[in-house]
């Protein structure tokens, strides 16, 4: 235990010594955000009579933003665990790769 909390500090600190770093990591983000974006906006523009009927069947303007907004969120939570599946995989896959002496 001791070893992995030296070894999270030890990146932590190499992180922010490297900003171009960060700045990837903030474009990354700034590139998935903008992608959720456009699949909720396609989703919403190719919906519209199912919107009209729920809004015929009583929903509320709430309801109806909540739905998607819901709909984003299980969008944006799945496609993070599977990043993240996949980041653990191709780490346990590269954990045996000796790398040059």
């Amino acid at each position: 235990m001791g070893n992995l909390l030296q070894d999270l500090r030890y990146a932590w600190r190499a992180f922010f010594k490297a900003p171009w770093f960060a700045l990837l990591a903030i474009v990354t983000l700034a590139l998935g955000a903008i992608g959720v974006i456009n699949i909720m906006l396609v989703a919403v523009s190719e919906r519209t009579q199912e919107i009209g009927l729920r809004k015929a069947l009583g929903a509320t303007n709430r309801n109806i933003l909540f739905h998607f907004f819901l709909e984003g969120l299980l969008l944006t939570l799945g496609s993070g665990l599977l990043g993240l599946a996949g980041a653990g995989a191709l780490m346990a896959l590269m954990g045996g790769v000796q790398g040059p002496q």
